[in-house]
């Protein structure tokens, strides 16, 4: 059974799998005491069927077994359709997160709106989809509680909490699993560490000798992100050495105006962030600044722009390594 919602928030019981677009009368947004009736009647209507029970930061959810129409919200779109699965719907993706075949995947998904983290979700959008399941991540520090709540009336809901990017692998690794992709997520993680693995056996040297730092600009600062970031979870895996100034920093980067750019003088090797093959426009202004260009890792050309400088997934992270290891390479030659 599949259900039909109009516009004047009526609901029918119907054979057919409908999609958003063929729905003929305009959807509106639903009165609360409608949503709830129609999320009621779509409940009666799934397979009872679920696998074991997947705890989550609001409670243990029971899934379905074979989750077939899967809602997926930011990260977790990047991640089902990397693995060759079109949610039903899914919220803006990040297209940089993406394969060429996953952006050509993901041209024809409904969106349900731009983020959780802004909460501009469309519920009707979400509830006319008639998901099986329901993934998607949330930023640790704000309660979400009232938003898990209304998407778990209308199907099982996995929302995971990211505190800090340093955690996003391990969170999206989880997020793959819920949408019943723990196969080739699991292969995708164990490629990953063992690639860092082999890194790690051929440039452990260059790793624990030279002081890394993975840096941005923002607002005429400098950004140097940290152990608990996105560059620098990879960092930490590979086993680099930090500057001190971020080892106990609790954010995902540090900021250093202009005039604290010296505290940068002992750093051997920087990492700053290409866009399209060329440096980020925020680095710009940067590098044209003469105690940058006076820095010593600047001055020796220990520093390399990478395009995946803000890895979510163990995929992207993969292609970090790719771009670091000619890196550590050419440091590593340099001493010799």
């Amino acid at each position: 059974m599949r259900l039909r919602l109009w516009a004047d928030g009526s609901a029918d019981i119907v054979d057919e799998v409908l999609m958003a677009p063929s729905v003929k009368r305009p959807a509106v947004a639903l009165d609360r005491r409608k949503f709830l009736l129609t999320c009621g009647l779509l409940a009666l209507s799934r397979r009872t069927a679920s696998a074991a029970s997947f705890d989550t930061p609001f409670g243990p959810v029971d899934l379905p077994s074979d989750p077939r129409r899967i809602v997926a919200l930011d990260t977790a779109g990047a991640i089902a359709l990397n693995y060759g699965v079109k949610p039903v719907g899914m919220t803006a993706p990040d297209a940089n997160a993406l394969t060429p075949a996953a952006r050509m995947l993901a041209e024809h998904v409904p969106l349900v709106g731009q983020s959780t983290f802004d909460g501009q979700l469309r519920y009707e959008r979400i509830l006319v989809l008639q998901p099986d399941v329901i993934v998607g991540m949330v930023r640790g520090g704000t309660d979400y509680s009232a938003l898990h709540d209304r998407l778990a009336r209308i199907a099982p809901t996995v929302l995971l909490r990211a505190d800090g990017a340093g955690t996003l692998l391990d969170v999206t690794f989880r997020l793959a699993v819920a949408m019943g992709l723990g196969m080739p997520a699991q292969a995708e993680r164990a490629r990953y560490e063992q690639r860092c693995m082999e890194i790690r056996a051929r440039w452990g040297d260059v790793l624990t000798t030279t002081t890394f730092a993975a840096i941005s600009s923002q607002d005429r600062q400098i950004v140097v992100y940290t152990p608990n970031s996105w560059a620098g979870r990879v960092l930490q895996d590979l086993g680099a050495r930090f500057a001190d100034f971020t080892q106990n920093a609790d954010r995902n980067g540090v900021f250093l105006s202009y005039e604290e750019m010296g505290v940068l003088r002992d750093v051997g090797a920087l990492l700053y962030p290409l866009v399209k093959g060329r440096p980020a426009p925020e680095m710009a202004d940067l590098m044209q600044v003469a105690g940058f260009r006076d820095l010593p890792s600047v001055r020796v050309g220990n520093m390399v722009g990478i395009t995946d400088m803000w890895p979510e997934t163990h995929l992207t992270a993969l292609r970090l390594l790719d771009e670091i290891e000619p890196f550590l390479k050419t440091i590593g030659e340099s001493k010799r």
